[in-house]
């Protein structure tokens, strides 16, 4: 199979994952704007605590314009450079939108190549969306996509089983 085959398959994969994943409780990342940053991620419930927390252990009020301040909200794509690994609140431990960087991208698909993917739950079906749209926003090398293609092979079956789909080509038609 030739490169292009390789990317459309790693893309077409990308696009199942999206349409089968549940997205609806993945929040915005959010952190506690400067000079308070300490780089950490929340969820937005959770960081507008910790910045009411803050606020008020350091006696800062609404006139004071050096007080904490929630910053953020932005989806993942947005983050320079993409993170090294999956997104949660550092707070609630609840999933936060995220996209990974170029070596994130590889860690996490190595991760997978060795991970049992014959039942695959809601949280990793996520985690497996942000590897494919890694691999959709950067440049990568031959040996890259070989692995990254024989990942989106590896999830193509699983989903096809857990779908009750016998046959790769039926998913072509989701």
């Amino acid at each position: 199979m030739n490169k292009e085959d390789k990317k459309e398959t790693i893309e077409y994969c990308a696009d199942i994952l999206y349409k089968t994943a549940d997205f609806s409780k993945v929040e915005n990342i959010h952190w506690i704007g400067n000079p308070y940053d300490n780089g950490q991620s929340y969820c937005s419930e959770c960081c507008e605590k910790k910045v009411k927390e803050l606020n008020k252990e350091l006696k800062l009020g609404e006139e004071d314009s050096d007080k904490a301040f929630v910053d953020g909200g932005w989806d993942g794509a947005c983050c320079d450079g993409g993170h090294e690994s999956p997104e949660l609140c550092d707070s609630c431990m609840g999933r936060l939108d995220y996209s990974l960087s170029n070596s994130g991208t590889m860690e996490e698909c190595h991760h997978f190549l060795t991970t049992d993917l014959t039942e695959i739950n809601s949280n990793t079906l996520i985690e497996l969306y942000h590897v494919f749209e890694g691999f959709s926003n950067s440049d990568f090398d031959d040996e890259e996509i070989k692995d990254i293609y024989k990942l989106s092979c590896i999830v193509l079956s699983s989903l096809g089983k857990r779908m009750g789909i016998e046959s790769r080509f039926e998913l072509l038609d989701l």
